[in-house]
């Protein structure tokens, strides 16, 4: 699947969103660029980077068990 970017008027959105609904939700999904998505999209692309690069840090599956134990200690009671 290719991705395409817009950039369109307020004016002409209806008329563009009433021609892509013509298709099926196989054939394209609208993804909305939003500043969530902006902002996440580039943490993605740095951590991508930080492991293609080899600077990444990586937690063993027990150091994982250890620091979410440690948090659910700290909130189950505020439940």
């Amino acid at each position: 699947m290719l991705t395409v970017r817009l950039n369109i008027k307020e004016n002409v959105l209806d008329r563009v969103m009433q021609s892509l609904n013509a298709f099926t939700s196989d054939e394209e999904v609208i993804i909305n660029e939003d500043q969530n998505f902006l902002t996440n999209q580039k943490y993605l692309h740095k951590e991508l980077e930080e492991i293609n690069n080899g600077s990444a840090e990586f937690m063993s599956h027990e150091d994982l068990e250890n620091s979410l134990n440690e948090v659910i200690e700290k909130y189950e009671n505020r439940l």
